[in-house]
């Protein structure tokens, strides 16, 4: 076994002993420099110079290197849950995406394929027996396509102190239109002092308002 694999366990481990849940993130579409940045995996880059988004037009070349990191990350965590993601993806107007687009027009076009991605992602954890938690902010700006994502994803609305709308649509909703499953996500941490965090009034005050509109509708989450 790597070291790190040994450190993982024992770190999940330890957290399980203190009644933690140890919930894994996989970035696999928006965020994914880390992998983009490799000549090897020039052929999934939305754009060639802005290397933080996967082409979503290339669903089975994805799947296949995805299938394989999601089977590394199941080999270290036990959580019933895994985090696919799915954040700030700006580039679904790539030069793909809007031959993918059709005639459905830029809105609904994509919304469409951050739909048809993310459900395919959202297959391989199901798949596994896992249950996938998405974040919210591109389904409240997309939401044309969300009646097709699997029954079983859970979506977590990130909040830093905004009004409920502030992607688009209220969560509020969509719970109510399509019964859907909303986890709360307030921030003790976030811009403008994403590393020194001095803003303390901000986000305690992001914690005492979105804490309790969250428990109407959701399970608080944490970030």
């Amino acid at each position: 076994m790597l070291i790190l694999e040994k450190e993982v366990k024992e770190f999940i481990e330890y957290s399980e002993d203190l009644g933690l849940d140890v919930i894994p993130l996989q970035q696999n579409f928006g965020h994914a420099e880390y992998i983009l940045m490799h000549e090897r995996y020039a052929y999934l880059r939305a754009d060639a110079r802005q290397l933080s988004q996967v082409d979503p037009t290339r669903l089975d070349a994805a799947r296949d290197l995805f299938e394989e990191l999601f089977d590394d990350m199941f080999s270290t965590h036990n959580s019933q849950y895994v985090h696919i993601g799915g954040d700030e993806t700006r580039l679904l107007d790539c030069a793909n995406c809007q031959i993918a687009w059709g005639d459905l027009g830029e809105e609904a076009g994509k919304s469409k394929i951050y739909v048809d991605y993310m459900k395919m992602i959202a297959e391989i954890v199901t798949e596994r027996g896992k249950t996938p938690l998405i974040w919210a902010d591109m389904i409240l700006k997309h939401p044309d396509a969300i009646k097709d994502m699997p029954k079983n994803v859970i979506y977590i609305d990130w909040n830093y102190g905004w009004d409920f709308d502030r992607f688009g649509s209220d969560p509020r909703d969509l719970i109510k239109q399509y019964g859907l499953e909303f986890w709360g996500a307030p921030s003790i941490r976030s811009g403008p002092d994403d590393y020194h965090s001095n803003s303390w009034e901000k986000h305690l005050k992001n914690m005492a308002d979105f804490i309790p509109e969250a428990k109407k509708r959701v399970i608080p989450a944490w970030c």
